[in-house]
């Protein structure tokens, strides 16, 4: 399992997560595998500010995380490369 750790700038969560979702849709139209995307949102009870979109946790919390199966580390390095050489 790989996972990418994604931290927005400021009232920037939902530009981060559209962008990346185009990514993982690139990636797919590729024939890598897509990943799967996993945004925080915030419980009710917290006390950040609005909109809930652009709510903020702890510093040391992602926005969005990018993960990703593979059977083993051979695969996941092919995949690595393999996109790393796409324009």
């Amino acid at each position: 399992m790989v996972q990418n750790y994604y931290y927005a700038q400021p009232h920037q969560v939902e530009n981060l997560y559209r962008c990346l979702l185009d990514a993982s849709n690139v990636r797919e139209k590729l024939g890598f595998p897509q990943g799967r995307l996993l945004r925080r949102i915030a419980m009710s009870g917290d006390a950040f500010g609005t909109p809930a979109v652009d709510k903020r946790g702890p510093e040391d919390l992602p926005d969005v995380v990018w993960e990703c199966e593979y059977p083993d580390a051979a695969t996941r390095e092919h995949d690595f490369h393999a996109v790393d050489c796409q324009p």
